[in-house]
């Protein structure tokens, strides 16, 4: 015989040198070391297994929470494993540095430390960064004034009521000629055009209303008036 093995229990397993040369062996895997006899020389070492962390969120509508921090904790050579974390939890609303441990069945261990955050159901998680503000675009031509739009057709004119008895008259004079009238009469920032007339610029149309005019002499007449309001 010359090769033995310790298990874990403390038992020690054996055997000789044709076993190596044709004869299986007892599984590696149950062993925490192996040394080989004379001709070969060998020692097997089991390796702990590895801890691997990550920062956890969790959301809850208590006042506290679970969460693993376990970002794919492993054992190399398959052995069975246990995970624990300290504090083990519920964790408080907040922060709190988790440590997480990684025990095979031999006793061998590793550790990592992640962070176990816990907001309530609702609260606004951290804001991202800022976006690049736009930059304005050229403003667009302006658009031309509309022009305004031609006069309806006149009314018809009404009947002259009867005319009453004139009183006695003394010599009248000779009557001068009657000038035309303005193009418009401006108060304040109303302008009063004849239908047709255009307004200066500034001015839009407010209404449009037809008056009659009397004068001394002939019937009654009838005129189209367009009233302006500068903008």
């Amino acid at each position: 015989m010359n090769s033995l093995a310790l298990r874990a229990d403390g038992s020690v397993v054996g055997w000789g040198e044709l076993d190596y040369y044709g004869i299986s062996a007892p599984a590696s895997r149950d062993f925490i070391a192996i040394a080989a006899g004379s001709r070969h020389n060998l020692a097997l070492q089991n390796g702990p297994p590895v801890a691997r962390c990550r920062p956890a969120t969790v959301y809850t509508l208590e006042a506290a929470a679970y969460a693993s921090v376990d970002a794919g904790s492993f054992e190399p050579e398959d052995d069975a494993f246990t995970l624990a974390q300290d504090p083990p939890g519920p964790y408080p609303i907040g922060v709190t540095d988790v440590t997480l441990t990684a025990t095979d069945q031999w006793g061998q261990s590793t550790s990592c430390t992640g962070h176990a955050t816990i907001l309530l159901t609702g609260s606004a998680g951290p804001p991202g960064p800022q976006g690049e503000t736009g930059l304005t675009g050229p403003a667009g031509p302006q658009g031309e004034p509309g022009s305004i739009g031609p006069a309806g057709p006149q009314g018809p004119q009404g009947e002259p009521g009867p005319q009453g008895e004139p009183g006695p008259a003394g010599p009248a004079g000779p009557q001068g000629a009657q000038g035309p009238p303005g193009p418009g009469l401006v108060g304040g920032s109303l302008l009063l055009l004849v239908a047709g007339t255009p307004p200066p610029p500034g001015y839009v149309v407010l209404g449009e209303y037809e008056i009659t005019v009397k004068t001394l002499q002939g019937p009654a007449a009838k005129v189209r008036m367009v009233v302006y309001v500068k903008q």
